[in-house]
């Protein structure tokens, strides 16, 4: 019975890892996530973005519809709102600063300096007319979000043509004719 106890008290002592074997496993781990953290955060910056984009498209499909709906004038607004961006929807006759309802987008977006939609007092938006169309010419533009990181990471929603039609785009390695990389 005494064998078998030291025995047992042998292997309990032997169990367990050294100190060199935990540090070598540390240093390999950490080696690991700095190889795989720029990429995580990439993969997550760009979720986000695509997020806010897709986000954008449904807000300006709904307040298409919503005219078609109420036979009325209704326009889409988005805007920075200090570190945050933020879109609404509203009828025509509001003025885009005196709206309410909106919501927000993912945090580490921005509203690129891409975006061409009209301004109405500083903030960016388009009308979609009774039947559902862009109410003007000068309401046809995009909508470009990119990451706060920076980067060439970009989406946008582009309204292009009279008739509403909406379309998703990504960001290009050369810009196009008018200088923009979303298209």
């Amino acid at each position: 019975m005494k064998t078998y106890l030291n025995q047992l008290n042998i292997a309990r002592n032997r169990a367990g890892f050294t100190l060199l074997e935990m540090m070598l496993v540390l240093s390999m781990m950490g080696t690991l996530m700095a190889i795989a953290a720029p990429s995580l955060l990439t993969l997550w910056q760009r979720h986000q973005v695509t997020t806010a984009q897709r986000q954008v498209y449904k807000g300006l499909r709904q307040a298409q519809q919503q005219a078609i709906q109420s036979k009325t004038e209704w326009r889409f607004s988005i805007r920075a709102a200090g570190d945050r961006v933020e879109w609404t929807m509203h009828p025509a006759k509001i003025e885009p600063k005196d709206a309410n309802g909106w919501k927000m987008l993912p945090t580490g977006v921005l509203l690129d300096g891409e975006t061409s939609l009209r301004r109405k007092n500083y903030i960016p938006s388009t009308v979609f007319d009774h039947e559902g169309n862009v109410s003007e010419l000068a309401y046809k533009g995009r909508v470009t979000l990119s990451s706060v990181s920076g980067g060439s990471l970009k989406r946008c929603v582009i309204v292009s043509t009279l008739l509403g039609a909406m379309r998703l785009a990504k960001d290009q390695p050369y810009p196009n004719e008018d200088g923009r990389y979303c298209y």
